[in-house]
């Protein structure tokens, strides 16, 4: 069965993809494999917070440059890796009234990181020596998850309160959409965020197992969701390459789904490779080759691969 795209027209919806209605863009399912894909496991490396070398609960994951950049939440810490992926160094915080949760990290301008704090339930804007400069409470109703910086702005999903909300880069609230719910503004467990060239702002929710893009003030746009052998099941993490090709963690099937721009299905990526995958980096090295580094919910592992 041929993949689907649920156009912004306001003909197709979240409900018309749920009731098995299709767009006139339907195509074969695409050929998989990884034959042509090196594979490296990692289990862990030394943090300010464990000196055994293991990853404990990794979960957000990004790549600045040629540094591998994740959130490990079982040490209370984010760990950057060299380019061979050994360990650099580490985000740790102690000054907070609650443990520093870290769920996932977006970075700006290659020397800041903005931090989602589920623990305390804030965004932490820091520089590579922990340094904190700029600390926003986000409420202690919101349970953030994903974030995406863009420029002059950030945005955060919010998994309780199934809202996506806008923020300025100095923390100062611009919009949001958002409650329980199968509309085209409706989440239900809204997990990750990321924001392509377009300002188009991309949003895997979860529950509703579909990917939802809107423009840059959060209008509707189209979904992808599919049909058949090509539907989403519980998506979660999402990346992008320099050719504004989105990555989903398809968690449930256990494999990474390739969507084109536009929010068609392309491909699927890593299948028999992934049992839970739940976020993922795309190193697009501008010459056809890629690295692509992908947590493992179910277990204390990044799964790194390259072409």
């Amino acid at each position: 069965m041929g993949a689907q795209l649920q156009k912004t027209s306001g003909e197709y919806s979240v409900q018309d993809a749920a009731e098995g209605r299709q767009t006139e863009d339907v195509k074969k399912s695409p050929t998989t494999g990884t034959s042509e894909w090196s594979l490296q496991i990692l289990e862990g490396e030394k943090s300010c917070a464990d000196a055994e070398h293991k990853f404990k609960q990794v979960i957000g994951i990004v790549w600045n440059g040629d540094q591998l950049v994740i959130c490990d939440r079982g040490q209370n810490s984010i760990l950057i890796l060299n380019s061979d992926y050994t360990y650099s160094f580490s985000l740790c915080f102690s000054q907070f009234a609650k443990p520093f949760l870290p769920w996932d990290v977006s970075v700006l301008f290659g020397n800041y990181y903005f931090l989602v704090d589920d623990g305390n339930s804030q965004i932490i804007f820091c520089d590579k020596n922990s340094q904190v400069i700029g600390l926003y409470s986000l409420g202690e109703d919101v349970s953030p998850s994903g974030i995406a910086v863009a420029g002059k702005y950030f945005v955060v999903t919010d998994l309780k309160g199934n809202r996506v909300m806008k923020y300025t880069t100095y923390g100062k609230h611009i919009a949001e959409i958002g409650s329980y719910g199968f509309g085209d503004k409706q989440f239900r467990m809204p997990a990750a965020v990321v924001v392509n060239d377009k300002d188009q702002i991309i949003v895997s929710d979860n529950c509703n197992s579909c990917i939802k893009f809107f423009d840059t003030d959060l209008n509707f746009l189209y979904l992808y969701k599919g049909r058949g052998k090509d539907t989403l099941s519980f998506p979660s993490g999402l990346a992008l390459d320099k050719r504004g090709y989105v990555y989903v963690c398809d968690s449930g099937n256990g494999r990474i789904v390739r969507l084109t721009p536009e929010g068609k299905l392309d491909s699927y990526l890593f299948e028999g490779e992934l049992n839970w995958p739940y976020c993922v980096a795309v190193r697009d090295h501008g010459d056809g080759s890629f690295t692509v580094a992908v947590t493992e919910r179910s277990a204390n592992q990044i799964k790194v691969f390259t072409k």
